[in-house]
């Protein structure tokens, strides 16, 4: 379901003035082979030709994203090459997708369209107030 979830996000980002229903369609993709193959989802623009590649075996993460310039041509803005092994060891994180966690966020509460969202906090810092543990 995140997965799911994730591929309409995208869809919005694509192209926000333009979208309707009928531009999009979503399709099975894959790379790599055997036990490395890479599945994917594809979200394209039947209009734009602009598209998203999400794997939702690896969380859900970015695995290609292709957006059209100012001048029309097709930019391959990030990927790993169709390399499953690359893919799989992601160094650098290319593509995750990062959530609020309350040690990273002040007191575990934030902001967001103006609603207030708490995060759970499980460790008491004492002065500090309290954060998250996680692992």
């Amino acid at each position: 379901m995140k997965a799911v979830t994730l591929v309409l996000l995208f869809a919005a980002v694509l192209n926000a003035r333009a979208m309707h229903r009928t531009d999009f369609v979503v399709t099975d993709g894959h790379f790599g082979e055997g036990v490395e193959t890479v599945h994917l989802k594809v979200l394209r623009n039947q209009r734009t030709g602009e598209y998203i590649e999400v794997s939702p075996g690896l969380g859900g993460r970015t695995e290609r994203l292709v957006l059209r310039s100012s001048f029309g041509l097709r930019q391959v803005l990030l990927n790993h090459m169709q390399n499953a092994s690359a893919a799989a060891a992601n160094i650098g994180w290319k593509g995750d997708v990062l959530m609020p966690y309350a040690n990273r966020v002040r007191n575990g509460t934030y902001s967001l369209g103006g609603k207030t969202y708490y995060l759970e906090r499980n460790e008491d810092r004492g002065k500090y107030g309290k954060g998250a543990l996680h692992g």
